[in-house]
């Protein structure tokens, strides 16, 4: 049941709210801090599971790392990696 009085309420931190309201997300009722988390896990998974941008496409082709079939959470954790290495090789160079 969503159905809450103000003094028992804990509304989403600013982040959760931010992030619900930019993904049109329960735009019919507002959630509280306990169920924000759940509704952007959600949503985050679902992402996950589509096909990858242009824009991470063709970043993994420049770094001959993309594979046709990937998911769009496989080329972000995949375009992660290779920006953290990045970052060590460049830090090391220092």
């Amino acid at each position: 049941m969503n159905v809450h009085d103000d003094e028992d309420f804990d509304p989403p931190t600013e982040k959760q709210q931010g992030f619900l309201d930019r993904h049109n997300l329960i735009p019919d009722r507002q959630p509280d801090f306990y169920e924000a988390p759940s509704v952007i896990g959600r949503f985050i998974r679902s992402c996950r599971r589509l096909a990858p941008t242009a824009r991470q496409k063709h970043f993994l082709q420049d770094h001959r790392l993309w594979k046709e079939g990937m998911t769009r959470g496989e080329a972000f954790d995949l375009i992660s990696q290779c920006k953290a290495a990045d970052e060590s090789e460049r830090a090391s160079e220092r």
